[in-house]
């Protein structure tokens, strides 16, 4: 819902015979009522944590990051969600000053296959949105980029710029 505001301003000039005019005008602005989106960072229960996969989803993350630092990116955030939508990893590749959101995939074995395919187009839509908002939020003006990080028997690989 929006309100409707109305504002009188009121402008002073000379006219040609050196007396004051006023000169009044109305704008109108639409408020919204609507409150700015809040970010949050994800946080594990203690009955999450114990759970395997998200055990190895954390330590894999870890692992995610570690790799970026060593890379040359200086990492912004981790976990940010906004309602059931997250990103794991915000970094910033210094190389190229561009904002990296970026999904980290962690398997033992790759049993079921490459992990960089269960980042579908589904995923990558909810990133967009959470990233759309963390760059408003943020007040972040940089060219940006979607990334993934396959973590597979402790083999880490980079992909740069999804878009499937």
């Amino acid at each position: 819902s929006s309100q409707l505001i109305s504002l009188q301003l009121k402008r002073l000039r000379l006219n040609d015979r050196d007396k004051l005019d006023v000169a009044s005008y109305t704008i109108y602005v639409i408020v919204s009522a609507n409150k700015p989106p809040v970010l949050k960072r994800r946080l594990l229960s203690q009955k999450q944590q114990s759970k395997h996969n998200f055990s190895l989803g954390q330590s894999g993350e870890d692992e995610a990051v570690i790799f970026l630092e060593k890379e040359g990116y200086q990492v912004l955030d981790r976990n940010v969600r906004y309602g059931t939508k997250e990103i794991d990893v915000i970094a910033l590749d210094k190389e190229i000053n561009e904002l990296v959101f970026i999904e980290v995939k962690t398997r033992k074995k790759d049993y079921f296959g490459d992990p960089s395919k269960a980042v579908d187009k589904r995923k990558l839509r909810s990133m967009q949105y959470v990233g759309a908002i963390y760059r408003r939020i943020k007040k972040l003006d940089l060219d940006y980029r979607f990334d993934t990080i396959t973590i597979v028997s402790g083999r880490i690989r980079h992909y740069r710029n999804i878009s499937w």
